[in-house]
């Protein structure tokens, strides 16, 4: 395997880590998304760059690599091969892979000049042949011109790139327009951080009860059971009213509950033989221990009486 990838597959396993450590220091009640070890993102990392990746469909892409399809040195109009050595291409295509997409962009627009044609090669008057376009490299700082294929070869991609990036990114009289990479940057509805902060200071706000018996083993804090995320929402809508602040709708609500909160709601199931008889030897009933707050703030002093 090559050096490349496994310094790249390394990295991604560090980075996995690194996440399911964040995981464990802040935990919640749902699993969180990490985004960067998706298989798609990283297909795509692995794409921009260069490397060899199986795609989508299951089809192995090669990795990219310098190539040669005609002799630059002797049959070339500009003796490309013998004004760039080969250290200087393999220079030159592993920069070029190192950069991002806008990066990219901008290797075109300063190595890469269109024109319109200078001259006819058919009499047609719909030729298929509208621009020229001029090639070159900069190699120690001196700007070299070059052929096409020496170009394309020696970055190894295709002629729609260059096409691509003239049609949209570049108008015909060479004044650059804004060819930052949009995929994915559209620019999203956001929340601001007061109207959360509220959020979580109400959820705060209700009295949290330690976890016990068979549930003891968890992170877990447990609310009484007479509460639910709807009756905490309409208790949150009124805390709003009354300090006179807007409130957000109950989906934000729910997803700040489940994403920053490792917090559930407590049951019959969460009591223990000991803790029971101790009631009962105390108040000579078992009816009060369907109030679930009663009984729990009795055992919270009980067991704060045994520490």
């Amino acid at each position: 395997m090559d050096q490349d990838i496994k310094s790249l597959l390394e990295c991604i396993i560090s980075e996995i880590e690194l996440n399911n450590m964040k995981d464990l220091l802040t935990s919640s009640k749902r699993r969180r998304r990490h985004v960067f070890n998706w298989k798609q993102n990283i297909r795509k990392y692995l794409c921009q760059s260069g490397k060899s990746y199986v795609d989508y469909k299951g089809v192995y892409k090669p990795e990219r690599s310098i190539k040669t399809l005609k002799d630059c040195k002797l049959k070339c109009k500009f003796k490309c091969g013998l004004q760039i050595v080969e250290s200087e291409r393999e220079r030159v295509h592993s920069s070029f892979w190192r950069l991002g997409n806008d990066e990219k962009m901008e290797f075109y627009n300063k190595n890469v000049e269109r024109h319109y044609k200078s001259r006819a090669t058919t009499k047609k008057q719909n030729s298929y042949k509208k621009y020229s376009y001029f090639y070159h490299f900069i190699v120690n700082n001196v700007k070299i011109r070059v052929c096409k294929e020496f170009f394309l070869t020696t970055l190894d991609i295709s002629q729609k790139r260059i096409s691509y990036f003239f049609e949209n990114f570049k108008n015909n009289d060479n004044i650059t327009s804004s060819y930052s990479y949009r995929k994915g940057k559209h620019k999203k509805k956001t929340i601001d951080e007061a109207l959360k902060a509220h959020i979580r200071n109400h959820i705060n706000s209700f009295q949290k009860i330690e976890p016990h018996h068979c549930i003891l083993n968890t992170k877990r804090w447990l609310l009484d059971g007479s509460l639910n995320l709807k009756i905490m929402y309409s208790l949150y809508q009124d805390y709003c009213k009354e300090n006179k602040v807007d409130w957000l709708k109950e989906h934000y609500y729910r997803r700040i509950f489940n994403s920053e909160f490792s917090i559930g709601f407590t049951n019959k199931k969460n009591q223990c033989h000991f803790c029971k008889e101790k009631w009962v030897s105390e108040h000579n009933t078992l009816e009060a221990l369907d109030n679930s707050q009663y009984f729990y703030d009795y055992l919270n002093k009980f067991k704060g009486g045994l520490s």
